[in-house]
């Protein structure tokens, strides 16, 4: 089938948990035989996913430019943050585009036809939009991969004092999601709010696979990994506040080492300055290489929903973790074998001290978090339910088109 996949994300164009799913999704649907044609939804001017070597093989990659593009309806403030104009020079541009019909939904038509299209997949909720004055094809399924409940995570972040990324309301999630046939959830928990919401649709699961690659331990240290977003710099100045002190005392030889992105951040910068057993190592070429070498990594997430694709790599990396309650959405079944809970940033001293003291303790929690991950993470399971549905939908549509 030929699925047409729009995305705000080009994959391998940053390092953080939504762009690795969205790799992930692509490199299984055209292993499994799809022709997928990647659509990158984009307002930077003249840009697109057009580098040799991007992985995984699309058939086709395309840009649209949506900057200054509005829709009907209800917008989600993400949807109106892609969309916002750039700046003054580039107006004319945009104006001529409108006055030529090249909406971003005309737009987004002409390249189902011209691909042929059977599948539009939109990868965010967010995104919905895009759908709200798209003239109606024949035989096109429409799926929505969610990532998050929208209305749930903006409740999580005004909840810890952050701002809201959405700005919608349970209602009008309801309203954008129903104009797909299938929408999917990123983990179960959030399936069942979702096929709450939306009694007369279809609701599944699609997790994210990850392979088990257990990594060495070879320090006392402790890692921290994070993208360059205010949730992960509000987690771990937290975590720097009320949890670090205690753990640097009773363990001199311990680092806290810094991965990703949230190295960027000045208040992160100026922590590592002050004290120089903070070390800030950046984005770094895998995933593995995030996970070589401490002894415990640290998720002390305090907003957000969906699932932390960090968690994931985590325990398929077979590394002994301590989470928050936020950093263990959707896999609250591991809890107190596969990793440890912490419910506030002070209860992580505790599990941390004990696990850097005792290679016992730390090497059954490491073995206990690779067999979840085995179990959990297993492609195949993983895949199941939406295997199924593509299966069963194409058959459905094959004997329509023989009637």
């Amino acid at each position: 089938m030929d699925i047409l996949f729009a995305s705000p994300f080009c994959p391998g164009e940053r390092t953080f948990g939504s762009d690795t799913r969205n790799a992930r999704v692509l490199r299984r649907l055209c292993s499994s035989g799809h022709r997928v044609h990647l659509v990158h939804l984009t307002r930077k001017f003249l840009r697109g996913p057009f580098r040799q070597g991007l992985q995984p093989p699309c058939v086709s990659f395309h840009s649209l430019h949506v900057a200054g593009c509005s829709s009907p309806g209800v917008q989600p403030l993400s949807w109106k943050q892609l969309t916002r104009r750039r700046s003054f020079i580039l107006q004319r541009y945009w104006s001529n585009m409108r006055r030529k019909g090249q909406s971003v939904d005309r737009q987004l038509r002409s390249l189902i036809l011209r691909t042929r299209a059977s599948i539009l997949w939109v990868d965010h909720a967010y995104l919905a939009p895009i759908l709200a004055s798209l003239p109606s094809i024949d035989g096109m399924l429409r799926i929505v991969d969610t990532h998050d409940v929208m209305h749930l995570r903006d409740a999580s972040l005004r909840a810890a004092g952050l701002p809201s990324e959405h700005d919608v309301s349970r209602e009008e999630e309801r309203r954008l999601l129903s104009k797909f046939d299938l929408v999917v959830a990123i983990q179960d928990q959030e399936r069942d709010v979702l096929q709450q919401l939306l009694a007369h649709r279809r609701v599944i699961t699609l997790g994210h696979a990850a392979a088990v690659e257990p990594q060495p331990c070879d320090s006392l240290d402790i890692c921290f990994v994070g993208s360059n977003y205010l949730v992960n710099e509000h987690s771990l100045r937290e975590f720097l506040a009320q949890a670090w002190p205690g753990i640097r005392a009773r363990c001199p030889a311990t680092k806290l080492r810094v991965v990703g992105a949230v190295c960027e951040r000045p208040a992160i910068i100026a922590a590592a300055r002050r004290d120089s057993r903070i070390v800030l190592r950046g984005i770094v070429s895998s995933s593995a290489d995030m996970h070589a070498g401490p002894a415990v990594v640290v998720c002390p997430l305090w907003a957000g929903s969906g699932l932390k694709i960090k968690m994931v790599e985590a325990l398929a990396h077979g590394k002994a973790i301590v989470a928050s309650p936020v950093a263990v959405q959707g896999l609250s079944d591991g809890i107190g074998t596969a990793f440890e809970l912490a419910r506030d940033p002070a209860d992580f001293i505790e599990p941390v001290v004990r696990l850097i003291g005792s290679a016992t303790l730390r090497q059954q929690l490491e073995q206990r978090a690779a067999e979840y991950a085995a179990q959990k993470f297993n492609e195949e399971f993983v895949w199941r339910e939406m295997d199924k549905f593509l299966c069963s939908w194409q058959r459905r549509r094959a004997l329509a088109k023989s009637a």
